[in-house]
């Protein structure tokens, strides 16, 4: 997990909007897979919001659905 963070702060710093959306994707489902389904939830609605107005089409839609899948979970 915080070779995830740190790569996504790398991300920002250099700039690279897309990877660091990707990686903090990523991290959602980490998230998920470890039974937070509230912060996987949080952290893929961030992503969608991010993507969709920048064009990423498939980027916001794979958080979306990552944030559906989420919301099928119990709260943790």
């Amino acid at each position: 997990r915080s070779d995830l963070e740190a790569a996504i702060a790398a991300a920002r710093s250099g700039g690279r909007i897309v990877t660091g959306l990707t990686l903090q994707l990523e991290m959602a489902a980490l998230e998920l897979r470890a039974g937070n389904a509230s912060r996987a939830r949080a952290t893929a609605a961030k992503v969608a919001e991010t993507a969709h107005p920048l064009g990423l089409a498939g980027l916001a839609q794979a958080a979306t659905n990552l944030r559906a899948e989420a919301a099928r979970r119990p709260m943790g």
